[in-house]
């Protein structure tokens, strides 16, 4: 991890981990160098202690510290999923619906899907990023499976976000929610303006426009006035 470090009086400062409550930086806490307002300080450490932290600064212990929390790794994720065409998906056979069950996993977490056809069709399992019914770019997609074989397939959770799963061959009867927490902000489909920058484009177009109109009839005056 790494921290930039800007001092935003004239004072130094430092900053540290605080494991042990001690009120000073020891043992194996992380401890950046001492920096003041004539630089920058960009300091690295490992976070490989999960849990809740104060951070101090060990100048000025009592009025500089917060709490920095350390998660866990993301621990492997093992799911099975029965599919059938008319029913949807569920976690056995006697549990299948449309829509399936939801599934939620944290950013980073390495899922692993055992995939069962619990009908006599081809199926395969997606995440449908953009809605279009389709597996398409990076979307996690399996392979196929059926009655004649088992799908066993992993795939890396790292888009957050609340998607839609789907059978890529029956994309319609078959379908569920998968929720990934933590990590980054959800992406936005390739091509998209955000609507609050849009808002911003459309505004500051309106601004211009005015403040044109507006000159144009300052010259007017001013040359009548003459």
């Amino acid at each position: 991890m790494n921290l930039t470090l800007i001092a935003a009086d004239s004072n130094p400062h430092n900053w540290f981990i605080d494991y042990d409550n001690s009120l000073g930086p020891n043992g194996d806490e992380p401890n950046s160098p001492d920096f003041d307002s004539s630089t920058v300080l960009v300091f690295e450490f490992v976070a490989d202690r999960p849990g809740n932290w104060t951070y101090l600064c060990r100048f000025h212990t009592s009025s500089m510290k917060g709490t920095i929390e350390v998660l866990s790794p993301p621990r492997p994720v093992n799911i099975t999923l029965y599919g059938d065409a008319a029913l949807g998906w569920g976690f056995s056979s006697s549990t299948i619906r449309e829509p399936g069950p939801q599934l939620t996993v944290f950013w980073g977490t390495n899922v692993t899907l055992t995939l069962i056809a619990a009908d006599s069709n081809p199926h395969t399992w997606f995440i449908d990023y953009d809605n279009s019914l389709a597996p398409s770019g990076d979307e996690p997609r399996s392979g196929q499976f059926g009655p004649a074989n088992t799908m066993i397939w992993s795939f890396v959770a790292d888009q957050t976000g609340d998607w839609t799963y789907r059978c890529g061959v029956h994309p319609t009867s078959m379908t569920g929610t998968i929720l990934i927490v933590g990590g980054p902000p959800p992406q936005l489909p390739r091509g998209a303006i955000p609507l609050i920058s849009a808002i911003m484009l459309a505004t500051l177009g309106l601004v211009l426009i005015f403040a044109v109109v507006y000159h144009f009839r300052a010259v007017r005056a001013a040359k009548r006035m003459k």
